[in-house]
C-alpha cells in the first residue's frame, strides 16, 4: 500500500488516504490508534477534502468513485453509483462553498450540502494533478496534456496559461 495524501482534522486527527486505504490515527492517548476502513483491495483513495460547510465530513475521490466520511458517526456514503466518471479523482479543491474533483478532461462540481453534482467537461487537458484556489473568482489547475490552465468556476470556461510542450 501507499500513501496520497495525509488530512489533518481540527482535533488533531489524522486520515490516510491511499491505494486500498482510508484510515483514521487518533494521537490523543500517546500511542496511535488506528481504525482503518477498507480491508479489501476495492477502494483507491487518491485524494480528499474537508467539506466546506461541515467540518465534520471529508470528501474522497478515488478510481471511479466519490464518497463522503461522516466524522461524528463513522459512517461513508458513496456517490459513485451515479458519476459514470471510469477515471481516477487527482485532485480536490473548493470554492464558493462547493468541491470540485479534477479528473481526465474534467471537473466534477459537487454541492455538499444536497450531494448534487454537475460535470464540466474540459477537453483534451488529460489528468487534472493538482490545483490552487487563487482567489474566489479563478484556480490554477495542472494538466497533463496543456500545462497550467485557469479555471473560471462561475462559466465553467478554462484558458491555456503555460504550456510547454513547445519547449522540447
Amino acid at each position: 500500500r501507499f500513501v496520497n495524501q495525509f488530512i489533518e482534522d481540527e482535533n488533531g486527527d489524522v486520515y490516510v488516504l491511499g491505494q486500498n486505504n482510508f484510515q483514521k490515527i487518533n494521537f490523543a492517548s500517546g500511542s496511535p490508534v488506528v481504525k482503518s476502513f477498507f480491508s479489501f483491495q476495492t477502494h483507491y483513495s487518491a485524494c480528499g477534502i474537508q467539506d466546506p460547510v461541515n467540518a465534520n465530513k471529508l470528501w474522497v475521490g478515488g478510481r471511479s468513485e466519490i464518497y463522503c466520511y461522516d466524522k461524528q458517526t463513522q459512517r461513508i456514503t458513496f456517490l459513485s453509483d451515479t458519476l459514470e466518471i471510469k477515471n481516477v479523482f487527482y485532485s480536490a479543491f473548493t470554492i464558493n462553498k462547493q468541491i470540485y474533483f479534477g479528473y481526465m478532461n474534467g471537473l466534477l462540481k459537487i454541492d455538499p450540502s444536497t450531494g448534487a453534482f454537475v460535470k464540466i467537461n474540459l477537453p483534451d487537458v488529460g489528468n487534472i494533478r493538482s490545483a490552487l484556489v487563487l482567489n474566489h473568482n479563478e484556480v490554477m489547475l495542472s494538466s497533463q496534456f496543456l500545462g497550467l490552465i485557469k479555471f473560471f468556476p462561475k462559466t465553467n470556461k478554462y484558458e491555456i496559461i503555460y504550456n510547454g510542450k513547445n519547449e522540447y
